[in-house]
């Protein structure tokens, strides 16, 4: 199975904000500008991309966040939340009840900017965390399942 790509994009996103802290420190301005390019260009692949795990939904869900318009902390608290629990693999029909709503609102109700980009990254993230989980299961022939009864009976 391959990795999500949103998985690796926002590891990359991180490592470059670090970088830029790093670089901001030390009044390294060259080096700074580049980052700064770099991490426009990352989040804007993190924008145009679509998760293929829960784990990738609760990326750009932190990464939605960000996008919030700034009265919105009660939204933003409650996608955290959501985010934390798609990151630990667990899905549910009212969280996603909900980040439609809010994708809905925020694609109508706001005037600037912040409020579409913050839906876009909301109808991705719903992409990855509604999609079907697959689980492959072993199956036994008939003597190698009456073995293993056996083997648990001697215990």
């Amino acid at each position: 199975m391959r990795m999500d790509p949103v998985i690796l994009l926002a590891e990359e996103l991180r490592e470059a904000e670090e970088a830029l802290r790093v670089a901001t420190c030390e009044r390294r301005q060259d080096v700074a500008h580049c980052l700064l390019l770099q991490i426009r260009l990352l989040r804007n692949c993190l924008t145009d991309s679509a998760p293929t795990s829960a784990l990738g939904a609760g990326e750009l869900l932190r990464l939605a966040v960000e996008y919030l318009p700034q009265p919105q902390t009660r939204l933003a608290d409650h996608m955290g939340e959501i985010a934390k629990r798609l990151s630990e693999g667990e899905r549910a029909l009212g969280d996603v009840i909900w980040l439609r709503a809010v994708a809905d609102a925020l694609e109508n109700g706001t005037d600037d900017q912040r409020g579409p980009r913050a839906a876009r990254l909301l109808r991705s993230a719903l992409v990855g965390a509604t999609r079907p989980v697959l689980i492959h299961r072993c199956v036994l022939s008939q003597q190698d399942s009456q073995a293993q009864t056996s083997r648990l009976q001697e215990q």
